[in-house]
């Protein structure tokens, strides 16, 4: 008996190679961006359902 699940130790390491290598085109997903100052309206979006991907970005 045993438990058996996914292997997450190299999950981040494959994720930014494929991203880096451009392999992978994620700006179709990102339907909203704010700067962090606007963080209240960036998490009530993300929490509203509103959109796919919301991005924080440091100014």
């Amino acid at each position: 008996m045993g438990i058996f699940g996914r292997e997450l130790w190299d999950t981040w390491d494959k994720t930014e190679r494929i991203l880096s290598s451009g392999e992978l085109n994620i700006e179709p997903i990102i339907t909203h961006r704010f700067s962090l100052s606007d963080f209240d309206r960036a998490f009530k979006t993300a929490l509203s359902g509103e959109g796919c991907k919301v991005l924080l970005i440091p100014e």
